[in-house]
């Protein structure tokens, strides 16, 4: 894991574990399209351990006019040397650029058949028959799978889960009582000078009392 204070900002929100949970966490992306390489940047740039993005449609080329619009800014072949490559190939080129420390990789286990860390499944416009069987394999296999769909404006996010159990929760801070006259502050106070004898503790009391 880099430094802390290339992500200090994140670690005062989700701690030191929860960064290294995502540092050890392996996304699995299936479909370069602009929703999709959006929310693989935003799991790079706070660290995420390994990628792997999965489509073999060929990288559009950026042309002046109207046909060379497009909305993908990281799914674009801007090289000169005539090779076609794939979108995916062409979306892992730049979103490394973004964070030295996330490594691409191409196999999700180890030599022993174990998973790297936590894998999460981002699919992005599948068709449903597709969208289906993927969904059914994560859920036999207990992988998560987010579930992304875009259409100009408008989009929708689904969530697919097994089990997953929160071991550690951070709920709202509560309001702090500062208030002096609080009668369990001073306890510890009340009983050592009661022991010594030099204030009476129904003194001390009554003079909290009064205070309130």
């Amino acid at each position: 894991m880099a430094t802390k204070d290339k992500y200090d900002r994140q670690l005062r929100l989700w701690g030191s574990s929860g960064q290294r949970a995502l540092s050890q966490s392996t996304i699995v992306l299936i479909n370069a399209t602009a929703a999709s390489t959006e929310t693989l940047k935003n799991l790079v740039l706070p660290g995420v351990g390994t990628f792997h993005i999965v489509d073999e449609m060929n990288a559009p080329v950026p042309k002046c006019g109207k046909d060379g619009i497009f909305s993908n800014f990281f799914v674009f072949d801007d090289d000169e040397d005539g090779k076609k490559k794939t979108r995916a190939e062409v979306a892992c080129q730049h979103l490394m650029e973004l964070n030295p420390d996330v490594k691409e990789n191409n196999e999700i286990k180890d030599e022993e058949g174990e998973h790297y860390g936590k894998v999460i499944v981002v699919a992005a416009d599948l068709p449903p028959k597709s969208l289906l069987s993927l969904s059914t394999t994560c859920w036999d296999a207990n992988i998560s799978l987010v579930i992304v769909k875009s259409y100009g404006l408008i989009g929708s996010v689904r969530l697919q889960l097994n089990h997953h159990p929160i071991i550690q929760s951070r709920p709202d801070s509560e309001v702090p009582d500062l208030r002096l006259a609080k009668d369990t502050i001073f306890s510890s106070l009340q009983s050592y000078e009661a022991v010594e004898g030099k204030i009476p503790k129904d003194d001390i009391a009554q003079n909290i009392a009064r205070k309130k």
